[in-house]
Formats: structure tokens, C-alpha cells, sequence
């Protein structure tokens, strides 16, 4: 996921252009609330995914199982707060880069890219908000073949990590490579940063001004 992430906050840096035609005040308004919002929501990302892989480390079924009971209800509740934000911060940041308004401010090329990156429920950022969504529309329950082959209790937490991992890399696993993890979340806030100065390159320091604490109050409401 965080991959994706990169891609997509690279390509809003390099490929945003606001043509001389957006001059509009309604128009630049709703472009740059949009990318305000985009770029908090990834801040906010990067800050929960750092807490997360904190939380979970290299082997968080190793850790959990380590655990006294009233603890592993703790780590669990913990991190199933991290992954409820983590999903609706995806949310919030397609609904905003899907929209017209951003899409407007890319040319044919760099927004089909855009449009890949976001995916679909079955690949691309959309397909990681949909595990999560999944995971909590089952209340975390495992399949009954996992809970067989591994005991209900084992299972739940076998299922928690891989969703877990997806955070991080695409692919669900049981171990989470915490250095690669650590240095993709660097990457990612260097990448979000680029964006922020073509925001400051598109717009004004006054009508950024406006709109700031709206766009932090909507990504930091979810």
C-alpha cells in the first residue's frame, strides 16, 4: 500500500498543472481543498502507520501469543483502531483524488497512471481499503478454514496480522519486514513534502491560508 501511496503522491508533484483556463475562484478553491485534504490524509498515514508497525513489530502473532489475555485484548483493540483509521483515511483520500477536481489538473497521460494506482477493489489502493473493510464488516472472524487448521483463537490473530502486513506491502504475510517497512514510510512522507511545494508552487500563501484548518479538520476527523 505504501508503495502505491508514493506513486501516487510523486505523480500529483510531478504531473499537477493548473491550466490558465482554472481561474474560476469556486474552481481553484475546490482544487486546492482537495489537495490539501490528499496531503494530510497521507501525513496522517504515514504518522499511524509508524504507530502500527510499533505496535505490531517484526512478528506480531510471536507477540501477541507471548501475551497475557487481558494483554492480547489491549494489542488487539489497538491495533484495530490503527487499521479502522488507516481504511478511512484510504477512503477519504480516493474520494478526493477521484474526483474531478484533481483528475482536471492532470493530462490525459499522468491521470490514466492516477486512475491505475487507485485500482480497483481488486488491485491498487482500492483493493487494500477493501480488505480492510472486510476485515471489519466480519469483525476480524477468520475463515473456517483457518480457524480449523489453526484454532479460533490463533486464527483471529493470524487473520489480524496479515491485514496488518497489507498496510505496508500488498501482499499479506504472518512476518513483516519492519526495515523495508520503516524506510517505505520515509519515502512516502519525502514524497508527500513534494506535494506540498507544488501546492505552494500553484497557489498562494492567502488562499492556502483559508482553507488549511478545514482540510487538517477533515483528515484528521476520520
Amino acid at each position: 500500500m505504501i508503495e502505491y501511496l508514493k506513486a501516487v503522491a510523486d505523480l500529483l508533484a510531478e504531473g499537477l498543472n493548473l491550466s490558465s483556463e482554472v481561474t474560476q475562484k469556486q474552481r481553484r478553491k475546490k482544487f486546492l481543498l482537495d489537495l490539501l485534504i490528499s496531503y494530510f490524509c497521507i501525513a496522517r498515514i504515514v504518522e499511524n502507520g509508524s504507530d502500527l508497525l510499533s505496535l505490531a513489530g517484526r512478528e506480531p502473532i510471536k507477540r501477541i501469543m507471548a501475551m497475557t489475555p487481558e494483554k492480547r485484548v489491549d494489542f488487539t483493540n489497538r491495533a484495530n483502531s490503527k487499521l479502522q483509521t488507516q481504511k478511512l483515511l484510504l477512503q477519504t483520500l480516493d474520494s478526493r483524488i477521484a474526483d474531478e477536481g484533481i483528475m482536471e489538473m492532470l493530462d490525459a497521460k499522468p491521470k490514466k497512471r492516477l486512475k491505475r494506482l487507485i485500482g480497483s477493489r481488486e488491485k491498487g489502493l482500492l483493493a487494500v481499503a477493501s480488505a480492510l473493510e472486510i476485515y471489519f464488516i466480519f469483525d476480524g472472524h477468520p475463515s473456517r478454514r483457518e480457524i480449523k487448521a489453526f484454532g479460533q483463537e490463533l486464527a483471529r490473530f493470524r487473520y489480524q496480522a496479515s491485514i496488518i502486513s497489507m498496510v505496508f506491502f500488498e501482499r499479506s504475510q504472518m512476518i513483516i519486514d519492519v526495515r523495508l517497512a520503516k524506510k517505505e514510510l520515509r519515502e512516502l512522507e519525502a514524497s508527500n513534502e513534494k506535494l506540498r511545494s507544488k501546492i505552494d508552487e500553484l497557489f498562494t500563501l492567502d488562499e492556502q491560508l483559508r482553507l488549511v484548518e478545514r482540510a487538517k479538520k477533515v483528515a484528521s476527523s476520520v
